[in-house]
C-alpha cells in the first residue's frame, strides 16, 4: 500500500506489514483489539515501512481496548534496531478496530499525541495505522506531527498477492 505525504514525499508498507494486520484483524465478536509499532527505513523521499511488531502477552487487550507494554516493546524496538546496524527506525504506530471504516477515537488521538511527544521519531512524524476488519484497503493511514493528526490519502495500489 502506497500513501501520499505532502511535502515530505510517500510512505510504502511492505506486503509483510500488511500480513501482520490481515493476521489481528478482528473478525470474530471475541478477537480482541492488537497493536504494535512500525519501522522503517528513508529511501530518498520514500518512507518503507518494513516491520510491524505483533501485539505482546502482557500487552493490555479487550474487544476495544490495547495497551502495549511499553518495557517489553522498547527492548523490541532495540533488538531490531541492533540487528539492522542502525537502519530500521521507529516509524509509528498500528492497532485494530472492530469496524469495517476505521478511524481514530478521541482516545486514540490522545494516545498518538503522547506517543509523538515521548518518542523519538528521527523523521519528525509519526505514522499511525488503524486496521478496520474490512478490505485491508479500508486501513486508516495517517501522519502525526508537531501541527497535528491528518489522514494521508492512497497513492498507489498493491502489485502482490498476500
Amino acid at each position: 500500500m502506497l500513501y501520499v505525504y505532502p511535502n515530505f514525499g510517500t510512505v510504502l508498507f511492505l506486503p509483510e506489514v500488511i500480513k501482520t494486520f490481515l493476521k489481528f484483524q478482528q473478525k470474530m465478536p471475541e478477537d480482541k483489539e492488537a497493536g504494535g509499532y512500525l519501522l522503517g527505513k528513508l529511501f530518498d523521499k520514500q518512507l518503507v515501512i518494513e516491520v510491524a511488531t505483533e501485539p505482546g502477552l502482557n500487552d493490555l487487550r479487550n474487544r476495544y481496548f490495547v495497551m502495549r507494554n511499553r518495557l517489553i516493546g522498547n527492548k523490541i524496538l532495540s533488538k531490531l534496531w541492533r540487528r539492522s546496524k542502525g537502519e530500521l527506525f521507529l516509524a509509528g504506530e498500528w492497532h485494530t478496530h472492530p469496524e469495517s471504516k476505521p478511524s481514530p477515537s478521541a482516545y486514540d488521538r490522545t494516545e498518538i499525541i503522547k506517543s509523538f511527544t515521548n518518542n523519538y521519531y528521527p523523521l519528525k512524524f509519526m505514522s499511525v495505522a488503524i486496521i478496520g476488519n474490512g478490505p485491508i484497503a479500508k486501513t486508516w493511514i495517517g501522519i502525526q506531527n508537531s501541527s497535528g493528526l491528518s489522514s494521508l490519502n492512497r497513492g498507489g495500489y498493491q502489485l502482490w498477492n498476500l
